[in-house]
């Protein structure tokens, strides 16, 4: 069902995109902050405000005492100075501590008299600044239609005043109103622009706010294929925004972002990668201090957990998440995961405590009222299923058909089917098998008109393409019948006319065939660096994985280390066991690692595998395992921690693969499989 699929996947991404959803984002400790602070006290007025201002926007999520202490700096700097520049800086940056501690309509205040020096002032990119600041407070209490007229204005301003990258961010945002509104054409043309734009301006500039900006962009990007249902595009924006997130530094961002890829890779049924994903976020999170990333770290865990069947894995973690959630009492957070542990009871057929979880999310996420166009549709299709198996039929159905409308509106296929499966459900219990059979042959019209869509969409495109070179020949055709004409009319002279055309014709031609071959090399060759920066993430990947069994080895050694000093009878003695004996559950599952950490490798480099199969038909298993492990340069004692056994066993494994290869004590066992 939908409910328990999708809507899971973009409920997280959404939970993960209030992270990184602006310049108003956090960022660690780089060298963009070494810089900005190395510049601080050897700048005064207007720069130094500046600066005080890209701080203050680094720390705001992060560290709040930092964004705190530079915010008085930047009032003490407005007090000194008297300018009205500087003036408008303070003020917007005070909003913006305001309304991250939610103080929304005392933040309004302040941006609407800081609007009202910056025009006074006349600087467009103040007014921008103003302007993108409020759309934000407004998306954030879900007056979208507000939200995207100060977007626009935002827009406006940064265009005169020729901040490109600003302009491209102000895009992002009304691509992602719009996409919260339903207006996925819309969503989907802004967002093009907005990548096209800043995709252009890093090319010259790579400094921290055009990367920052792309970033988000990309991650902007992710959630509107994902939503529309397009995983492999917005797995590959996901990847995008995670590479720019590790150019500029910024751990927080990168922990969110793979938060989203990870549920990517569950939508694409590729649970190992899901979870790697989700436990690097989760020690990123835990290293930051950030309570609410881990908490989504441990839901996005649970879900997939849920997925694999394993519920008491699933529901140790639902409960650390939802104890997080209620500690930080994020409410997106907190909807989300009651809506996912609501679809982990309906499998369960506890429908009474689904039931509750849904309530509950519907309720905090804004209910009849203020919900916004998507959570009302999950909402509706949600409580209707789980009123079909309580047997409250009127309910139910009332349910499913807002359920269904609001689908409509939104334009979203998927939300769709899942309301018309509800409602043939509820028609066949009720036995009005006649609406059944015409709500059965809406579905079924629904599942044709998609695929039919996509294939008219790619006939349409080869059909263009052909006519357009068909009118190319038939008007080289006539114009050569033309010439021939003239030259039976005018002789000679017509003739060397013709002569000239046909050589102007093909050095066109060959132009243009030059042309066409130099774009396609020009797509190859990006292809191929896009593919190469796949595989190359795929390697870190499976590195961290060898590195994170390695850990938890060690981990386990020294556990065990203490405990033979350990003297259970005295109170001391059983105060440590009481202490280690949770860490040792909590790490114990190593075997489960492995298990993972060999499908993941098969995955990956399957391939690689069927090459040496080919090659080497006489290798056993574990020797192709090893070799990939040493194609990708792990170490003796990383390759010992993935096959529990000792390095020294590694070597003698190596020595028997050289032999196994016939290679010469001389030739390099890596460089030889690198080159397989």
């Amino acid at each position: 069902m939908y409910f328990k699929m999708t809507n899971k996947i973009v409920g997280i991404l959404l939970s993960s995109a209030c992270i990184v959803n602006s310049f108003l984002g956090s960022a660690q400790e780089s060298r963009y902050h070494q810089q900005f602070e190395q510049k601080l006290g050897k700048t005064k007025g207007v720069e130094k405000a500046e600066i005080l201002q890209a701080l203050i926007t680094m720390y705001v999520e992060n560290d709040r005492e930092k964004a705190e202490y530079y915010s008085k700096e930047l009032s003490a700097l407005d007090e000194e100075t008297d300018d009205a520049f500087i003036n408008v800086i303070g003020l917007t940056e005070r909003a913006n501590l305001l309304r991250k501690k939610s103080y929304k309509d005392s933040a309004k205040l302040v941006l609407f008299y800081a609007a009202k020096i910056a025009k006074t002032v006349g600087d467009e990119k103040l007014r921008g600044q103003v302007a993108i600041r409020l759309g934000l407070i407004y998306d954030d209490v879900r007056k979208r239609d507000s939200a995207l007229y100060y977007f626009e204005m935002a827009r406006k301003h940064y265009l005169k005043a020729g901040q490109l990258h600003a302009v491209a961010l102000a895009l992002a945002y009304q691509g992602s109103t719009n996409r919260s509104l339903g207006n996925n054409l819309s969503a989907g043309l802004y967002l093009d622009s907005a990548s096209q734009l800043i995709d252009q301006v890093i090319v010259t500039d790579s400094s921290y706010w055009p990367v920052r900006f792309a970033a988000v962009t990309a991650n902007y990007k992710a959630i509107y294929h994902t939503t529309v249902g397009q995983y492999e595009k917005g797995l590959k924006w996901s990847l995008k925004a995670l590479t720019l997130f590790e150019k500029i530094g910024d751990a927080r961002s990168q922990a969110a972002t793979l938060i989203a890829a990870g549920n990517i890779y569950r939508r694409l049924s590729q649970h190992p990668a899901a979870l790697l994903q989700f436990r690097r976020a989760e020690q990123m999170f835990y290293k930051v201090g950030d309570k609410n990333g881990l908490g989504i770290s441990y839901e996005s865990k649970a879900m997939v957990f849920d997925d694999l069947e394993e519920i008491d894995s699933a529901m140790l973690n639902f409960e650390k998440a939802l104890a997080i959630a209620n500690v930080t009492g994020n409410k997106t957070t907190l909807g989300t995961l009651l809506n996912n542990m609501g679809a982990m009871y309906y499998k369960l057929k506890n429908y009474g405590k689904a039931k509750e979880c849904y309530e509950q999310a519907f309720t905090i996420r804004g209910g009849e009222e203020n919900a916004s166009l998507y959570d009302y549709a999950t909402a509706m299709i949600n409580l209707g299923q789980t009123a079909l198996k309580t047997g409250e039929m009127v309910k139910a159905s009332r349910y499913l058909y807002k359920g269904l409308h609001a689908a409509h509106q939104l334009q979203v296929p998927e939300y769709e089917k899942s309301a018309l499966e509800g409602l043939i459900e509820y028609y066949r219990e009720t036995q009005d098998f006649q609406k059944a059979l015409a709500y059965q042959d809406t579905l079924v019209e629904l599942k044709d008109s998609l695929f039919v869509a996509d294939s008219e969409a790619r006939i349409a495109e080869m059909q263009v393409k052909y006519e357009t070179e068909k009118k190319e020949q038939e008007i080289a055709f006539l114009q050569i019948e033309k010439y021939n004409a003239e030259i039976k009319q005018v002789g000679w002279i017509s003739g060397l006319v013709l002569v000239v055309f046909i050589l102007i014709l093909a050095f066109y031609i060959l132009r243009n065939r030059k042309a066409r071959i130099q774009a396609e090399l020009l797509v190859s060759r990006k292809e191929k660096e896009l593919i190469e920066g796949q595989l190359g993430y795929k390697d870190r990947e499976l590195i961290n994985f060898a590195t994170y069994i390695t850990e938890k080895n060690d981990f386990l050694e020294n556990v065990l280390q203490r405990l033979d000093g350990i003297d259970a009878d005295k109170k001391e003695g059983k105060k440590q066991l009481d202490y280690l004996i949770p860490l040792i559950r909590e790490n114990i599952n190593i075997n489960g690692g492995r298990e993972e950490f060999n499908a993941h490798l098969t995955t990956v480099y399957g391939s690689f595998i069927r090459k040496l199969d080919d090659r080497y038909p006489d290798m056993t298993d574990h020797e192709k395992r090893l070799a990939t492990l040493l194609r990708v340069n792990l170490t003796s004692k990383q390759i010992a921690s993935v096959f529990n056994i000792s390095p020294k066993s590694v070597d003698m494994a190596r020595y028997r693969l050289r032999k196994k290869m016939g290679l010469h004590i001389d030739q390099d066992i890596n460089q030889m499989l690198n080159s397989i």
